[in-house]
């Protein structure tokens, strides 16, 4: 197509790989009669099995205790998990840290997994198995385990709560803990290139950066909506975005806006914890089909790029539209 770019093979992709159910956690699966296409929410389960483990590094995630034995035995509970909420696609690293009040000799475990209040998955296990090894006892004080897993690309959208109760030897509940997140997919994620191959910046890791298009493949005079999401190494107080979208080398649009007008939702300025930012453009009415370059760049107020990423956008033909003409009536020019 000329000089366009390509970047959809350049520096990293963020699609995920199908996704394959490890021999060694097939037996935490138990899918609840009736929901067995959910058997691979697996993910979930590992999740609250290291939680109760006792945590690190990532985002923290909110938990509750559902019982009030469970500060007894992990008072400082903590637990992280990198990407939180989880996405689509991608592998899911879950870190929980804790000291242990009492050692854990035996006993048995509840996980129970709910998707918008249906539930979806239930485990029953032995206690021992949690830990590294499966070595009992656990003995008392500081624990952390850590652990990876795929998430699905197919995992469907939603509100899912997860609960986990450990049960002593006489089946009384020990520990108690539960939490919640939801999985939403309103657009999808794309592979895409650094600008000038920077890789490096104050404010993000590029390797944790996630860029989201809204629809893939949009038409001439169609809205696209660019998604820049990542954890913050340090805050962000403003700045402006800057996206420009070229054809063969040409410049077709170019627009600046301030950051604090782009943030979610679920975010304002001064940004704290994530980039989190929005923008949506019109595509030209008459562009050609093909392939565009979108550039999309964040600096802050002092001119310090925060993020620059290069994607490709493919344009395919406006719908036909059809108009019906009645008998006698002069068709529209």
């Amino acid at each position: 197509m000329g000089g366009a770019p390509d970047v959809t093979s350049a520096v990293r992709s963020s699609a995920g790989s199908p996704f394959r159910l490890p021999s060694s956690l097939a037996d935490f699966v138990v899918p609840v009669s009736g929901r067995s296409s959910m058997q691979h929410l697996v993910v979930v389960v590992v999740a609250l099995v290291v939680a109760v483990a006792g945590t690190g590094v990532g985002d923290t995630v909110p938990y509750q205790y559902c019982s009030t034995r469970s500060a007894d035995l992990v008072p400082d509970l903590q637990v992280s998990a990198k990407p939180f909420p989880p996405r689509r696609g991608h592998p899911l690293t879950v870190t929980a840290t804790g000291t242990l009040n009492v050692p854990l000799r035996d006993g048995e475990y509840d996980i129970l997994v709910h998707l918008d209040g249906a539930p979806v998955l239930t485990k029953r296990g032995h206690v021992c198995s949690l830990f590294p090894d499966g070595k009992c006892p656990a003995n008392e004080g500081p624990t952390t385990v850590s652990k990876a897993i795929d998430i699905p690309s197919y995992t469907p959208p939603g509100r899912y709560d997860v609960m986990v109760k450990l049960f002593d030897p006489q089946s009384t509940v020990v520990f108690c803990v539960k939490f919640e997140y939801h999985m939403r997919f309103l657009s999808k994620d794309i592979p895409f290139g650094i600008c000038d191959g920077k890789a490096v910046s104050p404010y993000v890791n590029t390797d944790d950066l996630d860029i989201r298009q809204e629809p893939d493949v949009p038409h001439p005079g169609s809205d696209v909506r660019f998604s820049v999401r990542a954890p913050l190494l340090k805050p962000v107080a403003g700045g402006q975005l800057a996206l420009k979208v070229t054809y063969a080398d040409m410049e077709v649009l170019h627009e600046t806006d301030d950051i604090c007008t782009l943030v979610a939702e679920d975010a304002s300025c001064p940004l704290t914890d994530h980039l989190s930012l929005s923008k949506t453009i019109t595509m030209p009415r008459y562009a050609p089909r093909g392939t565009y370059t979108a550039t999309i760049k964040a600096i802050d107020v002092d001119g310090v790029e925060v993020a620059c990423v290069v994607v490709d956008v493919r344009l395919k033909d406006a719908p036909i539209v059809l108009v019906e003409v009645s008998e006698g009536s002069a068709p529209v020019a």
